[in-house]
């Protein structure tokens, strides 16, 4: 019996987001520390991290600290792949040029072990022979994992940090459940930050706990609690995933300066507003209508409105 606990995008840093009303590095500590003790308890053979453990590629002493006061002496491996924060500039050549790539060095001290990742072969193997795939982020993993041929599809874990979601999303980086192609019938989602799910796509499995801390203050963010996932296989190699609820995961009027996320969400209403406003002027304009001269017709709308707004409109022609 295999028995595996999996988080995503911890996000450790030394400050405290906007519009949160606790202390953040304390808010993480508590919760890798409910991992630890849940993980002890179930004694489980690993905890596998899907990448953004830090939220920079070069993490502070006490951001370091962090990690290893929560998880120094454990008795279980700790595997991680890289998310998109720990790389400078998104470059997986980076990383060994800075602190990630330090700390990796560090075996005997430094309790999380960095997974050699890759298309062309597993990444670990465990002694029941059940593989684990590790995919580190990179530019383009959605459409790799599209376009990925494996020779065949085994009982093992794909550990891929990329926008894997079951429904097509706003954003044009992502693959959706059934696109994905694996070597690996259990695939584990991280970098989309939303609680997902376990769902059964393809003959996969997805487990998507969502991201360990809340940082980004989203509807999804006030309204979900975060989780980690459990992986266990049994003698005969079936599996079966869970979610667990963090108990320790504060309410978000806790959390959360909810004046400011109500002043937020107005700004958000009053971007798509704006946008769906120069969309109809180009319209009912036949085409002709530069964006300087719908702008200039519109009053009492906010600089960073415009800014944001030109911005969505210039991605979305590309």
């Amino acid at each position: 019996m295999l028995k595996l606990a999996y988080i995503t995008d911890v996000h450790i840093r030394t400050t405290t987001p906007a519009r949160r009303k606790d202390d953040y590095p304390s808010t993480v500590k508590t919760k890798l520390l409910e991992v630890r003790k849940v993980c002890e308890e179930r004694d489980v053979d690993a905890l596998l991290i899907g990448g953004d453990l830090y939220d920079s590629s070069s993490p502070s002493p006490q951001a370091v600290s962090i990690v290893l006061d929560c998880f120094k002496g454990v008795s279980f491996p700790i595997l991680a792949i890289l998310g998109n924060h720990e790389m400078l500039g998104h470059n997986k050549s980076s990383v060994s040029q800075r602190m990630i790539g330090l700390l990796s060095r560090f075996e005997n001290d430094y309790p999380v072990k960095i997974l050699e990742g890759g298309f062309d072969r597993p990444s670990y193997t465990f002694e029941c022979g059940v593989e684990i795939w590790a995919l580190h982020y990179e530019y383009g993993i959605e459409d790799r994992l599209k376009e990925w041929e494996p020779r065949k599809q085994s009982n093992g874990i794909l550990m891929a940090h990329a926008n894997i979601v079951e429904k097509p999303a706003v954003f044009p980086d992502h693959v959706l459940f059934n696109e994905v192609k694996s070597p690996a019938r259990v695939i584990l989602c991280s970098h989309y930050h939303k609680k997902q799910g376990v769902k059964e796509a393809n003959g996969c499995l997805f487990v998507s706990p969502g991201a360990l801390t809340r940082g980004t203050i989203s509807i999804d963010d006030l309204n979900r609690t975060p989780a980690l996932a459990f992986i266990e296989y049994d003698a005969n190699m079936n599996v079966r995933c869970t979610l667990e609820d963090l108990k320790c995961a504060l309410p978000p009027e806790e959390v959360f300066d909810l004046v400011e996320v109500e002043k937020e969400r107005g700004s958000e209403a009053r971007l798509k507003e704006f946008i769906e406003t120069i969309r109809i002027s180009q319209q009912t304009g036949g085409g002709h209508c530069k964006l300087e001269e719908i702008i200039a017709r519109v009053k009492g709308v906010e600089e960073k409105v415009i800014k944001r707004a030109l911005q969505a409109l210039e991605r979305s022609t590309k």
